[in-house]
């Protein structure tokens, strides 16, 4: 044997190795709520849903789509079963939710695997999952909050795959399923509609968009009943939007710097923050739809439109969340990839952790909160550092794509 082959396999084994001790960690969490709010409602979500499907939105005021419902629903199932088994309630929603969350992970972790593999070969594939994995930052800011974001992490690696390979059919019906799940996948609807354009795909948006449609009217109506009930809670959900209307909720964003309780309802020259939020992202879309168009090597080209959208999302609109900085690893962990890790790539990647790291720790570790609340401005800090890794890391992963050649086929 060769002494390359020995070290492919002795890298293997070591990604390997990060892999299995990434997810033992997640499952020494399984009794470790880490957002503590987030999961009494993913509770309270679950014993009204034991109930009745008719009233679930009028009891919990839910904003997440039925899907979600759906996906909650069965969860009762083995709940129940541990409960009269002798397990406390707690206990048992915590066990069944965390172990659905770390199935999500694996879910996460295995279409990594599978899509890096098919275009850079199966080593390459163990590295994307461990990029993935060993990055505790990524869990701590879903599963273990209680919330379900690294399903729409992975249906937002679904649809990369679709439009990788110009399947926009698919797509769209993938992003529709997102959408029903969180409404949170509805931020790359802009960013696919111009690549269809720009791929002459729009025939197969349309279609697809059809299809989804009728879907989300048969799995939407158990719930509401009429089609205007579907239709005003779609718009208040996707459109109107008016649970949380300030700067910022939580996120370490541009709209952070100008208070992050302000009402995002305030007017610089005639227009409100929130349209301001609006046009910012608008125009990065644009701007990542065009250097798509512009790049040879159509990974990453389509990794980097990724990145400047889902890191403009957390970035720019108003009302965003401090989760919301997770989706844009998905286009860094494929650009790392595609760039057969260079350093541009790598940097991103580092600077990102760290901010998102300071942005969602400060949840778990009192210790941590208090020792930054003595610092003055920290936060504001970090916001900047954000926008910089946006500008400056988006045109340095544009600049070095631009000298990649065209190394997939389609």
């Amino acid at each position: 044997m060769s002494s390359k082959n020995k070290n492919k396999i002795y890298l293997a084994f070591a990604l390997g190795g990060i892999i299995i001790l990434s997810f033992v960690w997640r499952f020494s969490l399984i009794f470790k709520p880490g957002h503590l709010g987030d999961f009494q409602i993913a509770i309270f979500w679950a014993k009204t849903l034991s109930q009745s499907f008719r009233d679930f939105y009028q009891i919990t005021g839910s904003n997440y789509g039925p899907l979600y419902a759906f996906f909650l629903k069965p969860q009762n199932i083995p709940i129940n079963y541990l409960i009269t088994r002798g397990m406390t309630e707690t206990n048992a929603y915590w066990l069944v939710f965390h172990l659905t969350f770390i199935l999500g992970d694996i879910i996460v972790a295995v279409l990594l695997f599978l899509l890096v593999k098919k275009y850079f070969g199966w080593l390459w594939g163990m590295a994307a999952s461990a990029l993935y994995v060993a990055n505790p930052v990524f869990y701590l800011a879903s599963g273990q909050w209680g919330q379900a974001d690294n399903f729409i992490f992975a249906a937002m690696l679904i649809v990369f795959w679709l439009i990788l390979e110009k399947k926009y059919l698919w797509a769209t019906i993938a992003i529709a399923l997102g959408i029903l799940f969180k409404p949170t996948m509805a931020v790359v609807i802009p960013l696919v509609i111009l690549l269809a354009a720009l791929d002459k795909k729009i025939l197969e948006i349309v279609l697809g968009s059809i299809i989804s449609f009728f879907f989300a009217l048969l799995v939407s109506w158990p719930f509401f009943g009429s089609l205007h009930r579907i239709i005003s809670f779609y718009y208040a959900t996707l459109i109107k939007n008016d649970l949380t209307p300030q700067l910022a909720v939580g996120a370490k964003n541009f709209w952070y710097l100008f208070g992050e309780k302000r009402a995002d309802a305030t007017k610089f020259l005639d227009l409100t923050f929130r349209n301001w939020g609006n046009f910012l992202f608008a125009v990065a879309t644009a701007a990542a739809a065009w250097i798509f168009y512009r790049l040879k090597n159509r990974w990453n080209a389509l990794a980097w439109a990724f990145f400047i959208v889902l890191f403009g999302f957390y970035l720019l609109p108003t009302r965003s969340h401090e989760r919301y900085q997770l989706f844009s690893f998905l286009p860094l962990i494929l650009l790392l990839v595609g760039s057969k890790i260079k350093w541009p790539a790598v940097l991103v990647y580092l600077l990102s952790s760290v901010t998102f790291f300071f942005n969602i720790f400060e949840i778990y570790s009192p210790r941590l909160s208090n020792w930054v609340d003595g610092l003055k401005n920290f936060y504001n800090v970090i916001s900047l550092v954000n926008i910089v890794i946006f500008v400056a890391g988006g045109i340095l992963l544009c600049y070095y794509s631009f000298h990649e050649a065209r190394q997939i086929k389609i």
